[in-house]
């Protein structure tokens, strides 16, 4: 099930929509051991309409990479904390992006960061993030849709922030894949 609208979980809103999911589309090259395309679409049985609470965040053109420092948000109803409990209401996280030398370095993940991935995160050891549960939730950065919660050490540390399947580097997957399936 899909929910569209929601903000909490345990008292759905007259205005929220769900809708039943018609098929799974997992990128035929997914690596469940370094997360290497990292991406999912969802079929949905019937079209959701946009209204008040439900709006369509289309896929941006592509872009090379991300510029650090770039101030994003992600939202899901994951963990608030590590070994936490999931959230009943929709939460939000202001968080920027981490260069991907940053993130590559000795110190952190050591070179498995790729270009298809993008890590986030505090940059003053505010140790905010997005934590378990929230894969597959919005990375929205300046109003445009650039990743999706993908994986990360820990939730909220500073030395290994959040890392998001990069959307640009599927524009074509994600095109073809729409195309192929109306």
């Amino acid at each position: 099930m899909a929910y569209f609208g929601a903000h909490s979980l345990k008292t759905i809103r007259k205005d929220a929509i769900s809708e039943e999911i018609k098929k799974n589309v997992p990128h035929p090259e997914f690596n469940d051991e370094t997360f290497e395309n990292d991406i999912m679409l969802l079929q949905l049985k019937t079209p959701v309409n946009v209204s008040r609470t439900v709006s369509i965040n289309p896929v941006p053109n592509p872009v090379a990479d991300m510029r650090a420092g770039t101030r994003c948000f992600v939202a899901g109803w994951g963990a608030t904390a590590e070994k936490g409990g999931r959230s009943d209401v929709l939460q939000v996280i202001n968080l920027k992006v981490i260069d991907r030398r940053v993130c590559n370095s000795l110190e952190s993940y050591n070179g498995r960061i790729t270009n298809g991935m993008l890590c986030a995160g505090s940059t003053n050891k505010q140790e905010i993030d997005a934590c378990e549960g929230h894969g597959g939730g919005p990375l929205v950065c300046d109003g445009l849709l650039r990743g999706v919660v993908s994986w990360g050490r820990g939730c909220g540390n500073f030395k290994y922030p959040g890392v998001y399947t990069f959307i640009s580097k599927y524009d074509k997957w994600i095109r073809e894949t729409i195309k192929t399936s109306k």
